[in-house]
């Protein structure tokens, strides 16, 4: 996605636009995938004036949810098993498929849905009732989970394994086929020069502070640099939570009010406080 798609998907919009740069705003793999764009198509550097990365994942070794970490030590195992039957999963809940129908069925049922919404959707999320209510997870259960590819989840397994923000790790033979060496190689972080902006959370599972800052060290251009305040303020309350108004959009509003030209865009940042612009 970052090496194809989020190129093709830029160069469209600055052509149907006649611009020559653009602010984006991603939320946990929408983060992800511009690390890996200005890491491995420098070029694109230039063209984003600032990226506001909302819950940024890129290391995964500190997640704090049980959960999570269950399908990391089950999942690349459980997959082999099935390869080695020769039953092959491409999509890992996917939106039509038959796991993520029978969660929605289970899951909308009143005497379930809080069960489902505590021990499934908070576990890995962040556990915050009062901004992501059972009203609404009835109403977000019919559009998610929309599915990813397995290629991409177990993509998400290696990096948490291996501490290293690198590309899919293929085996020793196909990775000297693909990257003419037995191990992939690492994401030059370094090169990831477009501005970046990074607005945290403390309750978060996935994009654990210890994480957030790993990466704010490694990025070449941090220009903003946020944990909110809220001790409940979890992974999804970036884009679902009831007081977002209040609780996050004034942060993307403050980013996007200094960057909103394209004369505003190369300003370093390397303070030790939590907020900057």
């Amino acid at each position: 996605m970052g090496y194809y798609d989020l190129p093709a998907l830029i160069d469209r919009i600055l052509n149907e636009t006649g611009s020559s740069s653009l602010i984006a705003i991603g939320h946990s793999q929408g983060t992800t995938i511009f690390y890996v764009l200005g890491s491995t198509r420098p070029e694109y550097n230039s063209k984003v004036n600032v990226m506001i990365s909302l819950a940024p994942v890129c290391y995964l070794h500190n997640t704090t949810s049980p959960l999570l970490k269950l399908l990391i030590n089950t999942l690349p195992l459980v997959n082999d098993i099935l390869n080695n039957l020769n039953i092959h999963l491409d999509e890992f809940f996917g939106y039509n498929s038959n796991e993520t129908a029978f969660l929605r069925s289970w899951c909308h049922h009143p005497s379930i849905a809080d069960l489902c919404m505590t021990a499934g959707f908070f576990q890995v999320l962040g556990y915050d009732p009062k901004e992501f209510e059972l009203e609404f997870f009835n109403v977000f259960i019919h559009h998610l989970p929309s599915g990813t590819s397995m290629k991409d989840f177990l993509h998400y397994i290696q990096v948490e394994n291996s501490r290293q923000f690198q590309w899919y790790n293929y085996g020793s033979d196909k990775n000297m086929i693909v990257y003419n060496s037995t191990i992939p190689p690492v994401y030059d972080l370094s090169k990831v020069t477009m501005p970046v902006a990074l607005i945290a959370a403390k309750n978060d599972p996935l994009s654990t502070l210890a994480n957030v800052d790993l990466l704010r060290r490694r990025l070449a251009n941090v220009v903003y640099y946020f944990v909110n305040p809220r001790r409940r303020f979890n992974h999804g309350d970036h884009i679902w939570a009831r007081n977002m108004k209040v609780n996050s959009i004034p942060n993307v509003m403050r980013v996007l009010s200094k960057y909103n030209s394209p004369d505003n865009v190369k300003q370093s940042s390397t303070t030790d406080n939590k907020e900057k612009i």
